[in-house]
Formats: structure tokens, C-alpha cells, sequence
């Protein structure tokens, strides 16, 4: 790895652990390479899954003076979160967004009082995503915050996780989605076979504290195959929850598999 001098935003990488001698609960993980090179570049910051910071808005050098922008690395199919609260001193309102490569904003959350609480949830449909930003500012010190104008930022991979579904060998696998919020989720269930390829997804939505059982032999390319799950979707961190029931008419077999999120 060389080193230069160009200041510019955090950057990530991602691994993946395969041929483990013992069962592992997720094989793959991101480290980060912090920019070390000081200047304007120093109002970005990296946001990864369990990412929980305060920080002050004080005035920053270069360009983004009195603006805190964070890099986020998006992977393909996946649904994240962005949480800021806890804000004090000036700050009210505080205003939280996404932006486009293109500096687009793409979400805009703003709100104000005691404990007010902004968040931003979205789903990746597509593929890989490393060029967005979370950017935060204040309406109300705007260009004069100083070291006791703090928030608290956090930031979550939402997605869940099916380890296992089996709709071949006489065997046919149904998906069971809970819902307890308040408002109804929507989102994506992709089937996977065992080497990572995409069968294909299905969308969804569940009502507002109730449920949704979807046969995942319907999802297109699922039928006959076996593999995982995932389910990405517009719900906070940890709020959909479910399983999948594989079934086997001929004998009353059936075998759970807990839907299951990255831990914080």
C-alpha cells in the first residue's frame, strides 16, 4: 500500500472469509483507510454498519466549514439507516441528507426540540454504491457553531439475512415477515444460491403491525433451487423480524431459519 499526499475522502475495502475449517456466522466484513493528509478534506469521515458518533459542528476548515459530510459504502440489494439525535446547544434544526455523486440530495430529513430524532432509510436496489454522502448541517448557528454544538450520529446496514431456504428434493420453503411499527414496510426479498449467484427478488409489503408469508418458490429463478435469503427493506434497525418455514408435505417435515441482522 503507497502512500501520497492528496487529500481526499476515507476509503474502504471489502474481504470475504471462505474456506473456514468451522461454521461461521458472516464470512465477510470492511475496513476502512483513513485520509491522513489534513486540509479541507478533513470535513469527510467514514460511516460504516454500527457507526455511533458525537461530534461538535464547530467550524472546519476549507470548503465545508460548519458541515460535516461522511462517506458510505452501499452493497448491492441491501437497505441501510442514518440516525442523528441528541443534538444541543445551537444546532436546532438540524438538517441530515443524502447526496448524489453529483451532489444531488436524494433525502432530506430536518426537525427540531428537545430529543428530536431525524433519520434517513432507504433501500440499494442496484449494485454497488460507494459514492454517496450523509451530510450534516445547522439552520441555526449555520456558519458560527461552536465546540458545545454537538449531535449524535449513527448509521446501520438494515438488512436481514435467511441463511438457508430449500424448495427442491419434495421440500418448499415459506418466508414469514413481522411487522410491529406503526407504519406499514415495504422492500425486496433476492434468493441466492449456495456460490452467491442471484436467483431473483420479489417485492413486498407488510402492514403496519401485522404480518406477511410469502412462498419463495413465486420469486422468479427460486423454484426448484436451494440457498439464502436476504430482505431489504425500509423499517428502522431491527424492527422487521421473521423467518423462513421449509416444508415437506409428504412427511410434516419442517426446519426454521431465523431472519437475522448484523449485530450493532
Amino acid at each position: 500500500m503507497n502512500g501520497d499526499t492528496l487529500d481526499e475522502p476515507d476509503e474502504y475495502f471489502a474481504f470475504v472469509l471462505a474456506g473456514a475449517s468451522n461454521p461461521i456466522g458472516d464470512g465477510s466484513g470492511q475496513g476502512t483507510i483513513v485520509d491522513d493528509d489534513g486540509g479541507a478534506a478533513s470535513a469527510y469521515s467514514g460511516l460504516v454498519h454500527g457507526a455511533s458518533r458525537v461530534r461538535s459542528l464547530a467550524s472546519l476548515p476549507g470548503p465545508a466549514a460548519d458541515q460535516h459530510r461522511y462517506v458510505i459504502r452501499q452493497d448491492p440489494r441491501a437497505s441501510y439507516e442514518v440516525v442523528l439525535d441528541a443534538a444541543s446547544g445551537d444546532l436546532q434544526p438540524l438538517v441530515l441528507q443524502r447526496l448524489s455523486a453529483g451532489g444531488t440530495v436524494v433525502q432530506s430529513s430536518t426537525g427540531s426540540g428537545v430529543g428530536a430524532s431525524r433519520s434517513l432509510r432507504w433501500v440499494n436496489s442496484g449494485g454497488l454504491v460507494d459514492d454517496q454522502r450523509i451530510v450534516v448541517t445547522s439552520g441555526g448557528c449555520s456558519t458560527s457553531c461552536g465546540p458545545e454544538d454537538v449531535y449524535r450520529i449513527r448509521f446501520y446496514e438494515t438488512t436481514g439475512l435467511v441463511s438457508r431456504f430449500n424448495n427442491a428434493g419434495g421440500q418448499g420453503t415459506v418466508l414469514v415477515l413481522q411487522n410491529p411499527g406503526a407504519t406499514a414496510v415495504t422492500g425486496q426479498v433476492h434468493a441466492w444460491s449456495a456460490a452467491g449467484a442471484l436467483f431473483g427478488g420479489a417485492p413486498f409489503t407488510v402492514p403496519a403491525r401485522g404480518s406477511l408469508a410469502l412462498n419463495t418458490a413465486t420469486i422468479a429463478g427460486a423454484a426448484g433451487q436451494t440457498g439464502s435469503l436476504t430482505v431489504a427493506h425500509d423499517a428502522p434497525y431491527g424492527v422487521l423480524t421473521g423467518k423462513a418455514v421449509a416444508l415437506e408435505p409428504a412427511t410434516g417435515f419442517s426446519f426454521d431459519t431465523p431472519l437475522v441482522t448484523k449485530p450493532r
